[in-house]
Parts: structure tokens; C-alpha cells; sequence
């Protein structure tokens, strides 16, 4: 992904939040192993979980032969890539990057009755293994790898995320979410990025971020500058980033009718569009108003004080 977006003018800044570790044990991995034989599927959940699985083959003496004969699923084309690049066909590979894309394409009656192996990380959600064994499948899980965090000095991406310089942070799993929180002394993860994009791989790391705070509650859209005057964008994100909101600008929607027909900044009219995650204030299966709804009417109140506040004359066409 890093050289993607290298290769695309993007500047790219690595920041590890997991370290991979191997399991306190192997005996219950290598139990699995030489009983290899007495399985009909295996089913690889991320690629970290591969080169443990050849490691240990390799240690008990057996070649990626020895899975021949068995149905292989890896989540995740890297994952299918890496067993491929051992020789290991992987025969199901679902368009979906998680537990729920494997059970969308195979069926019950499919793996009934069948033994099923699963190498994975010692914390991973039990949907795969559950749901297969209430489909009548014999499911072993192994600890393939832990994920611990990592010892790294956060203070400089914490400057640079002060400074607003980073653009997007890309999360990959949900233990990237977590640790990078603890990294930062487990405060609100919209606090921490302090307004850059949040950019997940897959819904279940999406759902991480929003458990841990990192949602997006507001999106300013200015047309891409077009449609008001910078200090106008400016004043409002700062405004309302201080008081402790994830703001992103003109992602997903950059201005409607409004800020293309009245934003002409030109003619003297600076148009900038607000809009609210309802989540924020609402319960959006009730209707019904959430107890922070009064403070957001509060900092609503504050941030049109400040936006009235602004010197015209220090407003220019954009």
C-alpha cells in the first residue's frame, strides 16, 4: 500500500503499532500439525498467520505437499499471494477481507461434518470458528502469532499531528486501532488525530475506530476552496477540532446547492457547508435526542459567535 501511494505523489510516513510475536507455545500448533492428515479444510485469516504455519511444517519435516489434498481459504489476497508463493493454492479466496466474507460463500451443508483448521492471531473474533461449528463442522483453532505493542517514541507524529501536517492515517486491522490509541496514552482517537482523515481497511476495523472515538462528527465542504474564503474553513475547523470534534473537510461531500449557487466569494458571498454526524446528538434507531445534544447546540452557538467575528476586510475572493 506504502508504495502505492508513493507511486501516486504521495509521501508516505511508517508508524508500527503492532509488533508480530510468536505464540507462548507451539504445542498446540505442532499437536495440529501431526494430525494434518485428519483435516479436509484450512483456513488462513491473515497473511501472518502463514509463515508461522511453513515455519513449523518445515520444523515437523513436512513439505506444503502435505496440504494437497486439503481445501485451502486465505482472507485477504496477500494472504493467498503468500501461500501461493509457497506452492499452496488457495481455493477460496473471498472479495470481502474478513471472517464474514468466508461464510457468504460457502454453505453449511458444504462444511458439515468436515474438520476444519484455523490458524490465527491469539485475539481474533470467534465468528469463523462459531458459526462453523453451529454449521455441524470439527473446528481447531491454533495461535499462529501474537500482536503486542510495539516500543516506539510517538512525539514525532505527535508533532506533526498537532501541527495538522498529516492528511490521512490508514488503519489496516482493528489491533492497529487499539494500540495506536495506547500508544497515545489511550485518549480519544479523534482527539489524538486532531482532524486528519481516517482511512480503515474493512468495516470491522471501521467499526474499531468508531468504538474508540474515532468517527467523524463533522464535515466542512467549501467546494475545494472554491466556495468561500480560507479563513472562513480555517476559523470553523479550528473552532470546532478545539472543542473536540473529528473534522474532515470535503470528504465525503464537498458542498451541495448551497455552496455552489450562494459561494461566490468574488461577489462578497462566502458560503461554507456544516454537516453533522446525527449520531452525535441523536439516537438514530429512536429519534430520540441524546443528553449531548445541548452541548453541541452550545458549541454551535460558539462557532457561528467566531465565524461572525471574522474581519471582512481580511476576507478575499477565493
Amino acid at each position: 500500500m506504502a508504495r502505492s501511494i508513493e507511486e501516486l505523489g504521495g509521501d508516505v510516513i511508517d508508524f508500527p503499532t503492532i509488533e508480530i510475536c510468536p505464540p507462548e507455545s507451539f504445542a498446540e500448533f505442532d499437536a495440529a500439525i501431526d494430525k494434518l492428515d485428519g483435516y479436509d479444510w484450512v483456513i488462513f485469516t491473515s497473511v501472518n498467520s502463514v509463515e508461522p504455519f511453513l515455519q513449523r511444517l518445515k520444523i515437523k519435516g513436512k513439505t506444503a505437499d502435505a496440504l494437497s489434498a486439503h481445501k485451502i481459504g486465505a482472507i485477504g489476497a496477500e494472504t493467498a499471494r503468500r501461500l501461493e508463493a509457497a506452492r499452496i493454492c488457495a481455493s477460496l479466496v473471498p472479495e470481502r477481507y474478513q471472517a464474514e466474507g468466508i461464510l457468504a460463500v460457502i454453505s453449511p451443508e458444504e462444511i458439515r461434518g468436515k474438520r476444519v483448521l484455523i490458524p490465527r492471531a491469539a485475539e481474533a473474533r470467534e465468528i469463523l470458528p462459531a458459526t462453523l461449528r453451529n454449521w455441524g463442522a470439527v473446528v481447531d483453532v491454533i495461535v499462529a502469532y501474537r500482536t503486542e505493542l510495539p516500543c516506539v517514541d510517538v512525539r514525532p507524529l505527535a508533532g506533526l499531528l498537532v501541527e495538522r501536517k498529516i492528511d490521512v492515517i490508514s488503519f489496516t486491522s482493528s489491533s492497529t486501532v487499539r494500540n495506536f490509541v495506547r500508544l497515545f496514552g489511550d485518549r480519544r482517537l479523534g482527539e489524538i488525530v486532531n482532524g486528519s482523515t481516517i482511512a480503515c481497511i474493512g468495516p470491522i476495523t471501521a467499526a474499531t475506530v468508531e468504538d474508540l472515538g474515532g468517527r467523524v462528527d463533522i464535515v466542512l465542504g467549501d467546494c475545494h476552496g472554491t466556495s468561500c474564503d480560507p479563513i472562513v474553513a480555517d476559523t470553523a475547523h479550528r473552532v470546532l477540532v478545539d472543542k473536540g470534534y473529528a473534522v474532515v473537510r470535503n470528504a465525503p461531500y464537498a458542498g451541495g446547492f448551497t455552496t455552489t449557487h450562494y459561494g461566490k466569494p468574488g461577489e462578497g458571498g462566502h458560503c461554507l457547508q456544516i454537516e453533522i454526524g446525527r449520531g452525535l446528538y441523536m439516537d438514530e434507531r429512536s429519534y430520540e435526542r441524546k443528553p449531548f445534544f445541548s452541548q453541541l447546540a452550545k458549541d454551535m452557538r460558539d462557532l457561528t459567535a467566531a465565524l461572525a467575528g471574522i474581519d471582512p476586510t481580511a476576507l478575499r475572493p477565493a
